[in-house]
């Protein structure tokens, strides 16, 4: 079985690895696209929702940046900064698909 390894795990490994700077992968995670998890809408649905399992978080979610950041593979300062600059780059992304 091939594991796929998504951009933002490579983008860590690449900080870790000191072959970026953690400006650079702050920029990089200000300008990338994040995927976006489906949300329920109508009451039926928001209750269907309710009786199924969790659907795994999709590959490139900020959910790897927070699973590295558990397994101390980033620092608090860094996770603090990727985690803003993530935040920004979503706001961006959904002012420009609502603007």
């Amino acid at each position: 079985m091939t594991r796929t390894v998504s951009e933002v795990t490579e983008l860590i490994k690449s900080l870790r690895d000191g072959e970026i700077s953690l400006e650079e992968l702050a920029s990089r995670f200000r300008e990338r696209e994040w995927p976006a998890t489906p949300k329920p809408e109508t009451y039926m649905e928001v209750a269907a929702a309710e009786e199924q399992d969790p659907a795994p978080d999709p590959p490139g979610s900020f959910s790897e940046v927070y699973s590295a950041y558990r397994r101390r593979e980033l620092s608090p300062d860094e996770f603090r900064v990727l985690k803003t600059a993530a935040v920004e780059g979503m706001n961006a992304g959904g002012q420009e698909a609502n603007g």
